[in-house]
This record gives structure tokens, C-alpha cells and sequence, in this order.
């Protein structure tokens, strides 16, 4: 855990060996709930770690080789290989475009040659790959040039032959990614809105248990929060006129 964390529960929910789950929650005396879960087998054994990190998504650096190497192949061109050094240069390009995912290259361009791609969902690594691949039919090798009012610079630069390191970063990009600010959007007017923002694995049920725990400051029978309190997000919860939902989550 970080220096003066506790992160035990969290391991404890996420360890893979264990597979049984019971849970029991009762109201204390003092009117506040004490929930307990048991867990079989246990986990949080000393010197274990409670699962194993595996790649995901297609975004790993075997992915990007991978997608790479292939087109390169289908020409008879080498493979390339992965460099940390030319990746950690990619993130942090990547990172400083946050903000708005321009697709602007970064300054280094001119040293190592540069592909920039963006998409929406889970847009992933070998997507973006695919995109610039799928560049190669608007490529006349015989008179290197790409087909009238096409594009090809991206297809080319992925079968470079003297290109033969290779390093690439994904990143998430949103307005708001830069200050993760509680600031209400201008369409807060036409639809009702709640915002949370945390650290770590913050999850949508956590923003939303967040909300719902202002259930205690909310008096019914006056429609009015507990003096100096909030309850705005709960009311928003549960009104009975709002009946279609839309949640978002940005790191």
C-alpha cells in the first residue's frame, strides 16, 4: 500500500482466489450501518499479489508490433522491434494532448517519424494501426505517390524499412480531463446533472452511492436539506419525472 494507506479491503475484494462471497449489514445503535463481507478462500496472503496484470484491449506493446510488423511483412520489409525510449517520448506527447486530442504533431517530429490517430469508445492501439494501414491501397509504389486527393504518408511510415524502432501511447481525452473541475456543463439547463470526482479506481457506483448517501441530510416533509448540507444529488436520483438516464466516466 502507499506509505500510510490502507488498501487491504481493496485486495481482499479483487483477489482471485477467492471465489465464495457473503455479506450481512446491520443498524447500530447509534443509527449508523455496519456491513461485514467473508470471503472464501482468503485472500491477502503476505508476499502475494491478488491477481496477475495481463494485457488488454489491444494496447500493449506486442499489439502494436504486431500490427505493424504484419503490413511490413505483406511487403518484405523487417520487423521492428519495441523501444522504451521512443515510447516514453509518444506518452508524453500524448499526455500534453489531453485536452483536446488535436491531431498536431509534437516538436520531436522531425526527429522520429510520427503517426497520429483518435477515436471515440474503445478505440484501441491496433485500431488505430489498422486505420493507417488501411491507407495502402491509395499507394503506387512504382511511382511513389498516393492516388489524387488521397492519403498514404501514414501506410508508408509504418513499412518505412529504415524505420526500425518503435514506440507508441494511447491516452483519454476530454474538456474536462485537465482540472477534473465540478463545473456544470451549459446544457445543465435542458438536463438535470450530477458530478463526482475521485481518485484511484473511483467507479460510476461509487459516484453514485456518493449521491445517494445525502438520502440522511434530506427532510421529506419540508423538501429541504439539513442546514449547511447538500442533498441536491439525491433528490436528482430518485425524481420521479426523470426516466432516462446517461452516465459518463473520464480519467
Amino acid at each position: 500500500c502507499a506509505a500510510g494507506k490502507v488498501c487491504g479491503h481493496y485486495t481482499q475484494v479483487v483477489w482471485r482466489n477467492s471465489v465464495r462471497l457473503g455479506c450481512a449489514r446491520v443498524r447500530c445503535n447509534d443509527g449508523l450501518w455496519f456491513i461485514t463481507c467473508n470471503y472464501d478462500p482468503p485472500g491477502n496472503y503476505v508476499g502475494q499479489r491478488p491477481y496477475n496484470i495481463t494485457s488488454h484491449g489491444q494496447n500493449s506493446p506486442e499489439d502494436y508490433l504486431n500490427a505493424h510488423n504484419s503490413a511490413r511483412s505483406a511487403v518484405g520489409v523487417g520487423p521492428m522491434t519495441w523501444d522504451v525510449n521512443v515510447e516514453a517520448f509518444a506518452q508524453q506527447y500524448a499526455n500534453q494532448r489531453v485536452g483536446d486530442c488535436a491531431l498536431q504533431h509534437s516538436e520531436g517530429g522531425g526527429q522520429d517519424g510520427e503517426n497520429l490517430a483518435k477515436g471515440s469508445g474503445d478505440f484501441t492501439g491496433a485500431a488505430a494501426v489498422g486505420l493507417w494501414v488501411g491507407e495502402k491501397p491509395d499507394y503506387d509504389y512504382n511511382s511513389n505517390t498516393c492516388a489524387a486527393g488521397k492519403v498514404c504518408g501514414h501506410y508508408t511510415q509504418v513499412v518505412w524499412e529504415n524505420s526500425v524502432r518503435l514506440g507508441c501511447a494511447r491516452q483519454y481525452a476530454n474538456q474536462r480531463a485537465r482540472d477534473c473541475a465540478l463545473q456544470h456543463s451549459g446544457g445543465g439547463g435542458k438536463y438535470g446533472k450530477n458530478i463526482a470526482v475521485g481518485s484511484g479506481d473511483f467507479t460510476r457506483a461509487a459516484a453514485v452511492g456518493l449521491w445517494v448517501r445525502e438520502r440522511l441530510d434530506y427532510n421529506y416533509n419540508s423538501n429541504m436539506c439539513a442546514a449547511g448540507w447538500v442533498c441536491g444529488h439525491y433528490t436528482q436520483v430518485l425524481w420521479r419525472n426523470t426516466v432516462r438516464l446517461g452516465c459518463a466516466r473520464v480519467r
